[in-house]
């Protein structure tokens, strides 16, 4: 390794320190070979989800969040649902369910228990119940529907990462899953 990209380490690794990172996420960071431009870890998030059935009303959707440094902003987690076909706002959308994670560092354990026939979410953060910001809306039509994971700052709303987690379908007053995603991405927003 050369004089000039140890420098550029050392320093990297400094700014780290003194912008709240702890010394154990920046081992992580390390050991995985991601040593990264400090700009764009500022709002660096790995994110993964599981979709699965829980019962005849109910399924779930677990999100692990993880964050190797300190985000210095509010993460907004949105499970944002839409007809597959033709959605738009508001007469063809089924809801949207928010919540914001404030400044996340580490890990953050999300859950989303969703009624789709009744459009009844509830959502945890760490095994407690949390108060959402939501819409439903009136389309209560007999088709498939498609759920995303949308990903933002409060700072920067327009700047979005959308994520498809699964699409489930509603016919004669009950749901099936029709597809799920298993994601695992490391997240810039």
């Amino acid at each position: 390794m050369n004089n000039k990209k140890m420098k550029i380490i050392i320093i990297t690794l400094l700014s780290l320190l003194l912008n709240g990172c702890s010394i154990s996420s920046i081992e992580k960071v390390v050991t995985r070979n991601e040593m990264v431009d400090l700009e764009k870890t500022q709002r660096l998030l790995y994110f993964s989800s599981s979709l699965n059935v829980e019962s005849d009303n109910m399924m779930m959707l677990d999100i692990t969040t993880y964050s190797p440094f300190l985000i210095q902003e509010n993460v907004i987690v949105s499970l944002d649902i839409y007809p597959k076909n033709n959605p738009s706002h508001p007469d063809r959308h089924y809801g949207f369910w928010n919540v914001s994670l404030d400044k996340p560092s580490d890990i953050n354990k999300l859950l989303f228990k969703v009624e789709p026939v009744r459009k009844n979410i509830t959502l945890y953060l760490d095994g407690k119940e949390l108060n959402t910001t939501h819409w439903i809306g009136e389309i209560s039509s007999e088709e498939t529907y498609v759920m995303n994971l949308v990903l933002f700052s409060e700072q920067a709303p327009n700047q979005r990462s959308v994520l498809t987690v699964g699409e489930f379908i509603i016919q004669n007053d009950s749901w099936s899953l029709v597809k799920k995603e298993e994601l695992r991405k490391k997240v810039n927003f």
